[in-house]
């Protein structure tokens, strides 16, 4: 937080100016008619920190009325924007904190902070900070939600693996029904029983997406049409919204049920699983894990990304939900059973290699063999040199 700490010069509009980009700020606006909108009127900015898994990032807000800005901030007092959101896309919640960040975060100074179809947690450097941020949006987001349409329709689909049947329903959802709430719906609609989970999918070429329970599918549907709708001539969001014409579609999916309780702290699940008399995969030397090869569960990460990671995009640099990865792990490493790689997401089985190339004792690229990589450089065949 550190780099949090520093003294800025306070707002004015023609440095907001200089920092970003005029392009941004009226693009966003549309499809939505200017004559129809209220000025657009700057509110607040503050340094923040973003974390998400393992990975925190420094930003910069800049609130407005119906926008919120995401920079980065550069020498000079200016900026590069990162992102911007409406203000009606957004979601927040004082909780699942954990489900977001893999460290520890105060919730006095911290929330879950999101958007289609993202999730942060946004850690503030007062409480005072976190408290008057947390206010104006949870405003700003009641207020532009208004402005919106009552309701929309979404496609929630549901693929019986036993019987081999899917199963679509149209559910109508209002702009402050959660993703808990649209799941809950759904299962009774459906007659289903046991914990379900909603997912987002976007368009087709992308991977479903986990909404952790917090989220607004209301949002989620709306953002998409106006991604995919608003270079249209004559387009219109009202019309759009009742005519069923969008590529956004939400997935029910079981839940994965790990065997092991839920640890009281992530510090005692690291020593329980660093003191453990019967390790794993995880944290072992390769030479200790399997004398034929490679461990069955590494195997099946290989085969899962090589079937699957050349058509996803991203595969190792989007970040996967920590919630899953979480689970996953902790079933391969109390029963070794790599069954549940099966039927979780790419991004996350590809989340879960890296942390497992990341906890190896040993890299795997070391300094004595240098010589043999020199060595391999001489050679005239490249099927060789690859194997060597």
């Amino acid at each position: 937080m550190k780099s949090l700490i520093r003294k800025r010069s306070g707002p004015n509009p023609g440095r907001i100016t200089r920092a970003l980009s005029q392009k941004n700020l009226q693009n966003v606006g549309a499809p939505m008619s200017v004559s129809k909108s209220p000025p657009r009127t700057f509110l607040l900015e503050t340094p923040v920190q973003f974390t998400t898994g393992m990975q925190s990032q420094d930003r910069h807000l800049f609130l407005f009325t119906d926008l919120l800005l995401i920079a980065k901030a550069r020498s000079g007092g200016n900026f590069k924007l990162k992102q911007t959101v409406k203000m009606s896309e957004l979601w927040l919640t004082s909780g699942h904190i954990e489900d977001v960040a893999e460290t520890n975060k105060s919730q006095e100074t911290s929330f879950v902070l999101g958007w289609p179809t993202t999730n942060v947690v946004a850690t503030f450097m007062t409480a005072a900070a976190r408290d008057l941020w947390w206010g104006r949006i949870t405003e700003l987001v009641r207020e532009e939600s208004l402005k919106e349409p009552p309701d929309t329709n979404i496609q929630v689909v549901y693929h019986d693996s036993d019987t081999n049947t899917e199963y679509c329903k149209t559910i109508m959802v209002s702009s402050e029904m959660t993703a808990s709430a649209c799941v809950n719906l759904a299962t009774r609609l459906l007659d289903l029983q046991g914990p379900f989970q909603l997912w987002a999918r976007t368009s087709l070429d992308e991977a479903p997406y986990p909404l952790i329970g917090h989220e607004r599918p209301f949002a989620i549907k709306l953002s998409n049409l106006r991604h995919t709708l608003s270079t249209e001539e004559g387009f219109d969001l009202e019309h759009c919204n009742k005519s069923g014409h969008d590529t956004c579609h939400f997935i029910l999916r079981p839940v994965l049920k790990s065997p092991i309780k839920k640890n009281k702290s992530k510090i005692t699940g690291l020593l329980r699983r660093s003191l453990s008399l019967n390790p794993s995969i995880f944290g072992v030397n390769l030479s200790r894990l399997d004398d034929n090869g490679l461990p069955k569960p590494v195997l099946v990460m290989l085969q899962q990304l090589f079937a699957k990671g050349p058509f996803t995009q991203g595969i190792f640099r989007k970040s996967a939900n920590v919630r899953i990865v979480r689970e996953l792990r902790d079933q391969i490493e109390s029963t070794g059973d790599p069954c549940c790689l099966e039927d979780a997401p790419i991004i996350a089985v590809a989340a879960l290699l890296k942390d497992f190339l990341r906890s190896l004792p040993d890299p795997l690229l070391t300094s004595h063999l240098f010589p043999l990589w020199m060595a391999s450089l001489e050679t005239a065949n490249p099927v060789q040199t690859i194997k060597r």
